[in-house]
């Protein structure tokens, strides 16, 4: 499994298997990056630091849970360094089950997805979440679609080993889709883009 670093600006509360981080709380795994104010995190086993413990007992995050200003990153790059594929999500809260295969995000919130793919919103295409390293060569010449969508009450994701990815939105939700690299990009309903 990927390493998780974890930076906490306050203090820091440890027994074994279970951690609690507060005060500006940033983690990174591989390209994705969590930054919230306070999280707690349960592992799938008791660690000690202590010699003799072997890498083959590393632990895995078993349950996560963030609080306050949540912001999850990840971006896939080629190897020249262009964007292939970004994802955020923002919001009150964060609780994730990795067994179960799922998370909630209590807004409001907001998820903005970046990657090749079609225009249009139909679910018989659905766009890469993870591309393989060589999507970049597959991807020349295909364009980049924008899609945002907000939210006031919760996000609701799902995806067990083998299932489909399920996203459910609740509340006010709004959605823009349109073609686009910027993930930062003001978006008007009234006045789209072309295509």
């Amino acid at each position: 499994g990927a390493t998780i670093t974890i930076h906490w600006n306050k203090d820091m509360l440890f027994n074994g298997k279970f951690a609690e981080f507060h005060g500006g709380v940033l983690a990174y795994q591989d390209n994705a990056s969590l930054k919230c104010q306070g999280m707690q995190v349960t592992l799938d086993r008791f660690v000690s630091f202590k010699k003799g413990q072997k890498e083959k007992e590393n632990a895995k995050v078993e349950k996560l849970v963030c609080d306050k200003k949540v912001w999850v990153e990840d971006e896939t790059l080629s190897p020249d360094g262009k964007r292939i594929a970004y994802k955020r999500l923002t919001g009150s809260a964060l609780d994730m089950d990795n067994p179960e295969g799922r998370f909630i995000a209590p807004g409001p919130g907001q998820t903005i997805h970046i990657a090749v793919g079609s225009g249009d919103l139909n679910p018989a295409g659905p766009q890469p979440m993870a591309p393989k390293k060589d999507a970049a060569n597959s991807n020349q010449g295909k364009k980049m679609t924008f899609t945002r969508v907000d939210f006031e009450g919760r996000m609701f994701g799902s995806q067990k080993p083998g299932g489909p990815k399920i996203a459910i939105f609740y509340d006010n939700v709004e959605v823009y889709h349109q073609p686009g690299d910027d993930p930062d990009v003001k978006v008007d309903a009234n006045k789209p883009p072309k295509d």
